[in-house]
């Protein structure tokens, strides 16, 4: 009795691993027909702009010198403001130091990916393959488009000089008296000097990075048959 319980084991667990899973099923004599018809049109446009530009530095300008005081003759007397003199005109304001900029860094990074028309076709698992024909018609149309542009700069900048003061001017010594011998010996003070001009601006900019990228797409079509 044993030992034929003991065969009926042994069948069973050879008809066991003789037997697939899974069933698959066969394909004989036929004709697959796979037709993908695609068309459209993408356009892409990426844009990046980094700019540290365009700054100004301007110098200030210096203050006018005073003018000399005027001699004047009105009186109807004679030898009026004989070697009067006046004071010297002031001298004109020293220009100060120019400004100064200073920027930070400054980055743009642009990137795009398009895709137009990109078909994946999976058939099966399945079993057998006889006498089988594969018909695939694959129609793409379409434009593709992709514009990317990243733009970086520090261009632009200006550091303007100071200006010096205008100097003074001197005192006139006019006469318009009846009388004679005015203003006999009289002088005027000299005019003053102008100021001097500042140091220039100073513009310091700081990095720029552009990083760009595109990648496209178009009529990708993958057919594959798994057995």
């Amino acid at each position: 009795m044993k030992s034929k319980i003991a065969q009926f084991a042994a069948i069973a667990t050879t008809v066991a691993l003789a037997t697939p899973a899974l069933a698959l099923a066969d394909i004989n004599s036929s004709t697959l027909v796979i037709s993908i018809t695609n068309s459209g049109n993408l356009t892409s446009v990426t844009t990046a702009t980094a700019n540290t530009g365009l700054n100004a530095a301007g110098g200030s300008t210096g203050g006018d010198g005073g003018d000399g005081g005027a001699i004047a003759s009105t009186g109807s007397g004679s030898q009026n403001n004989g070697g009067a003199a006046t004071g010297d005109a002031g001298d004109g304001g020293d220009g100060g130091l120019g400004g100064q900029v200073g920027t930070g860094d400054a980055s743009a990074a642009s990137g795009s990916f398009s895709s137009l028309n990109s078909n994946e076709v999976d058939i099966g698992p399945v079993g057998n393959i006889n006498s089988t024909t594969a018909a695939v018609g694959l129609a793409n149309s379409g434009d593709l488009d992709s514009t990317t542009d990243a733009t970086g700069s520090t261009g632009l900048n200006a550091a303007a000089g100071s200006t010096g003061g205008t100097g003074g001017t001197a005192g006139d010594v006019t006469s318009s008296s009846s009388g004679s011998n005015n203003n006999g010996s009289a002088t005027t003070g000299d005019a003053g000097d102008g100021g001097e001009g500042g140091q220039g601006g100073v513009v310091i900019t700081g990095v720029v990075v552009v990083n760009s990228g595109s990648i496209s797409l178009k009529n990708s079509n993958i057919v594959r048959v798994n057995n």
